[in-house]
């Protein structure tokens, strides 16, 4: 081999004899790369061909997604929608046997709700071929008892006498409603005689004591249109 330093020969010396310079081995079996471009160009290749085919299959996945997504949205508004039909239906007022419900349906009216007292209007009921009921529905909340009287009625403006229309017993803590205890009936022979085929409008008074008849403590004028 030969110094690179003074460029003597030092034949297999590991130091040059004459200047001492190491002597480093030159690499005489190096060979260019067979394939002209870069290794590196080759992968950017696949890279790249890769990169491009994945937008494809991800919109795919988007689409399925959204469509899975969908589904339990369909069944919720499709559950809200029957809900609504079946709160819409009628509630039956009276059973087979026809005592009155508690609650209080669509066509009921408010005509006192004071002082632990709740007073309702529950419609004409009909009581016989010529004959209806004025159904009250009294609520008594309080610690007392009271008596309850309708009085002063009036159908469209004419005044009616009424059939078992005496002061009802309301004790304490209790409901009472005028229909299956066959109070204040409203018999047609007092409509004829006015020419009235249809009930429009009724107004009478709601009348509290605290005795049979005596110690009036409440007394209300009401009007209904029918």
């Amino acid at each position: 081999m030969v110094c690179s330093k003074c460029g003597i020969d030092a034949g297999t010396s590991k130091f040059c004899p004459n200047c001492g310079t190491p002597i480093e081995a030159v690499a005489t079996n190096y060979k260019e790369p067979e394939n002209d471009k870069p290794v590196c160009e080759s992968a950017d290749q696949t890279v790249t061909h890769y990169r491009q085919s994945v937008p494809n299959g991800k919109t795919s996945k988007v689409k399925i997604g959204c469509l899975i997504a969908l589904i339990p949205i369909a069944f919720l508004f499709g559950l809200l929608i029957r809900l609504g039909t079946e709160s819409n239906s009628t509630i039956p007022e009276k059973n087979a046997t026809g005592a009155a419900q508690d609650r209080a349906s669509a066509r009921d009216m408010v005509l006192y709700d004071s002082d632990n007292i709740l007073v309702e209007f529950r419609g004409l009921e009909k009581h016989f071929d010529d004959s209806y009921i004025i159904n009250i529905y009294v609520e008594n909340n309080q610690d007392e008892d009271f008596y309850f009287i309708l009085s002063d009625v009036r159908a469209n403006g004419c005044v009616v006498d009424l059939s078992n229309w005496d002061c009802v017993l309301i004790p304490s803590h209790s409901k009472y409603l005028a229909y299956p205890n066959n109070d204040y009936i409203l018999d047609n022979d007092d409509l004829q005689p006015y020419g009235i085929d249809k009930i429009d409008s009724m107004d009478f008074k709601i009348n509290f004591y605290k005795s049979w008849m005596k110690d009036k403590f409440i007394e209300e004028e009401i009007h209904l249109e029918l």
